[in-house]
This record gives C-alpha cells, sequence and structure tokens, in this order.
C-alpha cells in the first residue's frame, strides 16, 4: 500500500546510515510504524483467522516439533501455510481469497477492539510521540479514552 511505502521510505536513510548493531531497534520501530496500517477485522473474521493461524501453528509442531513462538517455528511457518493452501479445493480457495478481500475492508468489533487497545495502545502512543519528536522536533500529549472488555470507560495520558 502506499501509506506503508511511505512510511518504508521515512526510516530508510535511519537504517542505511545505521550500525550494524543498531539495525534491530530501527527495524522493530519500522514494524510497529507499518502494523498501524494492518486489516481491521469484524468479529467472527478475527476468530476465523485466529483459528486458522492455531491450526498451521500447531500442524508446524506436529509435525516438526517446533513450539509456537519460537525461532524454529519461523523456518517451518511459511512452507507449512502453502502445505495447507495446496490442500485446500477449489470452492475453498475461492471462500478464502473473497474472507482475505473483506478482512482487508473491515475493523474489529468493540471487544476486539478493546482487546487491542489494551495491549497495543500504549506502544502505539509511544511510538507516535518518539516519531514525532524524531521527525518534527515536537512534544507531544496524548490523553486516550477506551472502553474495555467489561464497557468501562478507562482514560490515560
Amino acid at each position: 500500500m502506499a501509506q506503508e511505502i511511505s512510511e518504508l521510505k521515512n526510516y530508510l536513510p535511519e537504517w542505511t546510515a545505521a550500525q550494524w548493531e543498531e539495525k534491530p531497534g530501527i527495524f522493530t520501530a519500522i514494524t510497529q510504524a507499518v502494523r498501524l496500517f494492518a486489516p481491521k477485522l469484524d468479529h467472527g473474521e478475527w476468530k476465523k483467522r485466529k483459528q486458522n493461524r492455531d491450526d498451521v501453528l500447531k500442524r508446524i509442531e506436529e509435525e516438526y516439533g517446533a513450539k509456537p513462538g519460537g525461532w524454529d517455528m519461523f523456518k517451518h511457518y511459511q512452507a507449512t501455510v502453502r502445505k495447507v493452501i495446496a490442500e485446500l479445493l477449489d470452492d475453498e480457495l475461492e471462500k478464502a481469497k473473497e474472507t482475505a478481500e473483506e478482512w482487508s475492508h473491515s475493523i474489529p468489533p468493540p471487544e476486539i477492539q478493546a482487546q487491542v487497545t489494551g495491549k497495543k495502545g500504549p506502544t502505539y502512543m509511544e511510538h507516535f510521540s518518539n516519531e514525532m519528536w524524531r521527525q518534527c522536533g515536537m512534544r507531544v500529549f496524548v490523553l486516550s479514552a477506551w472502553k474495555n472488555e467489561q464497557g468501562q470507560v478507562l482514560f490515560g495520558t
């Protein structure tokens, strides 16, 4: 997407000028920035996606003995996804393509938004503040308000 490409171009001078040991930190900042453009999902789609991911991780563990989240799991992930896709029937593959297209244009339901806000909200705000300082020399103050999974309104700075 154009937004993602633009964000990557913003980091290019910093990446090329960085020493080898500085690159992991820059890479982390890049991935956090690009995640802001990730597709949004509704509740049913979110559950399907999570189940599919869990199925792939379970299959990797069964076939290769690699635990989810471990470094050895990542080297088997793409190959296992390819196997799963190859095993789909034509109508299942078409349904998967349609679902992927829908997921690219949806937002998650409120309970999923609450979970993501609790997990990632502070990180996103810190990233935004750091980028505003790094790119613009600007200090920002962020006041946030959201509903948690129980529907209570929370706020923070």
